[in-house]
């Protein structure tokens, strides 16, 4: 086993891995809050947080800007690592890791090729965020071949579908309620949200079993706490040994 592969299927590097989306909101929120002059998260879109400049003039909108680029690499990042360990786990199909894959990328893409630098580039990175990291949130949460918990796969369903819908108003106009910084959020939020607390609870899976007990080369094992010898709810069928 290579090393990589070794650290993927540490028990913990999902769980890790699950801590780096919150690069996204701490970058998010420490650039809004330098913000010169009034910033709306109900009209301003993400991509405007990751530039020097927003409108007219030559006066930052935020003379720290680069963390918000920062924060979406990071995120980015963090998608590929969870779904990379969930593949080497055997937690999650190939096809819904792979979109989880691309759709990191695609953050990372939307992060380097900022709107000054390319605007029609970056919002294509950033379409191929929002529709592959959906399609591998709603895959993990459908599919039957799924290793996580029960409510990681609940809660991946809610977030991808959140997503999709968010995703078809904003791309379809319809942003009268929220705006368009509002109505790209609930995309981001929900996949950010729902990635976030699957790769907790995946992790947890891990943390259940007995001490000594490894993750195997095929398959996740099932949790299940240990049971002691004459305990009442050791089950029926295993008959002790009286000497």
């Amino acid at each position: 086993m290579t090393p990589l592969l070794r650290l993927l299927r540490h028990p913990r590097t999902s769980r890790f891995a699950a801590l780096g989306l919150l690069g996204y909101f701490v970058g998010e929120w420490i650039v809004s809050a330098s913000w010169r002059g009034a910033f709306t998260y109900r009209w301003a879109r993400s991509g405007e947080l990751g530039i020097p400049y927003c409108g007219r003039g030559d006066i930052p909108c935020s003379a720290i800007w680069p963390v918000m680029d920062a924060g979406m690499i990071i995120t980015g990042v963090a998608i590929i690592v969870i779904a990379a360990s969930w593949r080497a786990l055997n937690w999650a199909p190939n096809a819904a890791t792979a979109a989880l894959i691309i759709g990191g990328i695609g953050l990372i893409g939307a992060a380097v090729i900022t709107e000054r630098v390319d605007y029609q580039w970056h919002v294509i990175a950033l379409d191929v965020f929002f529709v592959f990291t959906t399609a591998g949130c709603l895959l993990v949460g459908v599919s039957n071949t799924t290793w996580l918990p029960g409510s990681g796969r609940t809660v991946l369903t809610v977030a991808g579908t959140l997503a999709t819908v968010g995703y078809f108003a904003l791309t379809g106009g319809l942003t009268g309620w929220l705006g368009p910084g509002g109505t790209e959020r609930v995309v981001i939020y929900s996949l950010l949200a729902g990635l976030l607390i699957a790769g907790l609870r995946g992790a947890k899976r891990i943390d259940a079993r007995p001490a000594g007990q490894g993750v195997a080369d095929d398959a996740p094992t099932e949790t299940f706490e240990p049971i002691a010898a004459g305990d009442p709810a050791r089950p029926a069928l295993v008959e002790e040994t009286v000497h």
